[in-house]
């Protein structure tokens, strides 16, 4: 009954059913299938790929590549990320052979050049984009180079270690395009980052954190920064002494760095002509105890011979030619460019020993080697002998007339100071005889006189000061109408480079013009001798406020600004206007001179019957020989912040008056590359000052 009302369409319909839910099933089996091996290939690959990098750590390359091999042939056709690892690490230890280098650098490439395998396989790939970018560097590449970079960097999920590597690279490129300012901040950058980066062992870490400081230094030297070269030369110093008490690193690494370190230190005093200091640190780096295995000690002993032959100590200059000449004739591959130096400085040895002969066969040899050189980096130069050989007589022949020039200066002064007391003399005696004769009633027409004077002197001086303030006030407008011109020119998108680039000078240049006059309108100068009003104000809660009004300025240099005063009021006899000014000028001139990512600490306490001020910063420090000009009017020893702010000279010279002017103190203590604290003093109301 049920069988004949079955159609006779429904045999074919349910036999095509069950054959599409086996389709399926089979399709779904075999796609499982493919895709658990992919991810149980991965998974192996990944686990390998930490086994080759710690090898490599390990300075173990040759088993590194003997496992990639053997991963290799195991995989056959998924062996592609272990090919191109193969390949990479292949061309990183042909550093030495540029060409070899770029031919592994780029088969590693072609076996990552499938996007499927670049996302299966990220951390493989940027390593590759950067083994490929170090070739085109070593090529003089350096567009292709930083393309190369910058794409390792828009690798998704890369790492902080990774993203610095990246960072320190493009620095090298800077350095070799002689843009050292931005190569310094790159490698500063990347030591920054690198302290959130986990590395394998903690002497990989030190290696890289130490070589960005040191380079960092090196870089901001050349670009005539000394104040941070020598910041990130003692910063490398206090690392490496850190790392060497935690036992953690080997003495060798330790060494090695010590060694280059106070090279590069000793060489930027050598250049500030800071000759004892230079000898100090280039004696440290040569006098450590070190096996040279690659002619790491030949540079320093090569500026410790130019300081003992500049300074005339040849004898101390002598055996360090010898001892130099040993390590680079035992190295020539690692120094080429020292042996170029080291025959020109021998030549300017020899002739200072008047051995013209030999200094002549030494230049000359300087020239060949140099031309050598040059030809193996592709770069023709042509150095004339004799114009060489004449320069350094030359030299020598100035160096003689500034040495007989000093003595006639001294006899000169000499000469002039016995003529000098002479005149005294006589005028003293003429003086004498004069007032004998005329007597009581001169001496009262002179005073008289005098006083005139100084009256009129006095009259003209006020006249001066009101005029300048009158011009300084007159100017403002115009300026102020040059900025807003130049700013809304500079609105206009049509405007090509150059010209937006004058319009910003234009622009920056009336703003710093215009701070400069409100420094001389707000000086007090014109009411120097009048009297000050003040009235009772807590102090405490006005260095609060002042601190809390500069938080943005220091949050632009990424710098923390912290107040740390008194809870309780401290009450002062003060001008709030001018004690404001006061407060805002020390704080402001901590935050220029304190570095990005810098400490300020602002505080106040009462000690007895005066309130006390402090602000501590972690800047660059005020050197010695500014100490005496800091408070002066247009000091001399201004300079430009850490961040390019535009100094005037004038705030702390204001300051100095007003604190004056309220029976206070202000002065400072610092300690060059470590800080500054500036502090004011000040009587607290209703108490009796000391």
């Amino acid at each position: 009954m049920f069988l004949s009302n079955i159609n006779d369409n429904q045999p074919v319909k349910f036999a095509l059913a069950i054959l599409k839910r086996n389709i399926i099933l089979i399709t779904a089996v075999l796609f499982t299938g493919c895709l658990q091996k992919e991810s149980s290939i991965k998974k192996e690959a990944e686990h390998q790929f930490k086994i080759i990098d710690s090898l490599r750590v390990a300075d173990r390359t040759d088993t590194a590549i003997e496992l990639l091999l053997a991963l290799h042939n195991r995989y056959k056709d998924e062996a592609e990320p272990f090919l191109g690892a193969y390949y990479r690490i292949k061309a990183e230890g042909l550093r030495d052979d540029e060409p070899a280098m770029n031919i592994m650098a780029d088969s590693a490439m072609a076996e990552f050049n499938n996007e499927t395998l670049q996302a299966l396989y990220p951390q493989q790939y940027f390593k590759v984009l950067i083994t490929k970018g170090i070739a085109c560097y070593a090529n003089k590449k350096f567009n292709l180079a930083l393309q190369y970079f910058y794409r390792a960097k828009s690798i998704p999920g890369i790492t902080v270690c990774d993203e610095s590597e990246i960072i320190s690279r493009i620095g090298g490129i800077f350095f070799d395009q002689l843009n050292y300012r931005q190569a310094a901040q790159s490698w500063y950058k990347s030591y920054e980052m690198s302290g959130d980066c986990v590395f394998a062992v903690q002497q990989q870490k030190f290696g890289f954190q130490q070589g960005q400081l040191d380079n960092a230094g090196l870089a901001y030297e050349r670009a005539g920064v000394y104040d941070s070269a020598a910041f990130c030369y003692f910063k490398d110093i206090n690392l490496i002494e850190t790392t060497a008490a935690s036992g953690q690193v080997k003495d060798t690494s330790l060494n090695s760095a010590r060694i280059v370190v106070y090279d590069n230190l000793g060489g930027l005093y050598l250049k500030r002509g800071m000759i004892d200091s230079a000898e100090f640190y280039l004696a440290k780096s040569t006098g450590i105890n070190w096996v040279d295995a690659d002619g790491i000690t030949v540079p320093p002993l090569l500026k410790l011979v130019e300081l003992y032959t500049t300074t005339g100590k040849l004898q101390k200059a002598e055996p360090l030619f010898y001892r130099s000449k040993q390590l680079l004739d035992r190295h020539p591959r690692y120094n080429p460019v020292s042996q170029v130096k080291w025959h020109k400085l021998y030549a300017a040895f020899l002739l200072k020993n008047n051995r013209q002969l030999d200094a002549y066969n030494q230049l000359a040899e300087y020239i060949r080697i140099k031309d050598s050189i040059d030809k193996a980096s592709g770069t023709l130069m042509t150095l004339n002998v004799g114009k060489e050989f004449n320069t350094l007589q030359q030299q020598q022949t100035l160096n003689e007339l500034k040495i007989k020039d000093k003595v006639n200066k001294i006899y000169l002064w000499a000469i002039t100071v016995v003529v000098a007391l002479s005149l005294v003399i006589i005028f003293l005696v003429y003086r004498n005889l004069k007032k004998s004769r005329k007597g009581y009633n001169d001496s009262i027409a002179q005073n008289q006189q005098l006083q005139r004077t100084l009256q009129e002197l006095e009259d003209a001086n006020k006249n001066y000061i009101r005029v300048m303030r009158v011009m300084a006030h007159d100017l403002r407008n115009p300026l102020g109408g040059i900025t807003g011109i130049a700013g809304i020119l500079l609105k206009d998108d049509e405007l090509n480079a150059e010209q937006r680039h004058m319009l910003q000078l234009v622009e920056s240049t009336g703003n710093h013009s215009m701070e400069m006059i409100n420094e001389l309108l707000n000086s007090g100068l014109a009411q120097e001798n009048e009297p000050i009003v003040t009235e009772p104000h807590n102090i405490a809660m006005l260095l609060n406020d002042t601190v809390e009004l500069l938080q943005f300025r220091a949050k632009e240099k990424r710098q923390t600004l912290r107040y740390t005063g008194n809870a309780q009021p401290i009450i002062a006899n003060i001008n709030r206007e001018k004690m404001w000014r006061v407060f805002n000028n020390v704080i402001v001139n901590a935050i220029k001179f304190t570095r990005p990512g810098g400490n300020i600490t602002v505080s106040i306490n009462r000690q007895g019957n005066r309130g006390v001020i402090s602000v501590t910063d972690d800047g660059v420090g005020i050197p010695d020989i500014d100490r005496a000009h800091v408070f002066d009017m247009f000091t001399p020893a201004k300079k430009t912040g850490t961040g390019g702010e535009k100094p005037f000279g004038l705030g702390l010279s204001i300051s100095k008056r007003i604190i004056e002017k309220h029976n206070g103190k202000i002065w400072f203590e610092s300690v060059e590359y470590k800080g500054t604290t500036f502090y004011i003093e000040l009587a607290v109301a209703g108490e009796r000052e000391s």
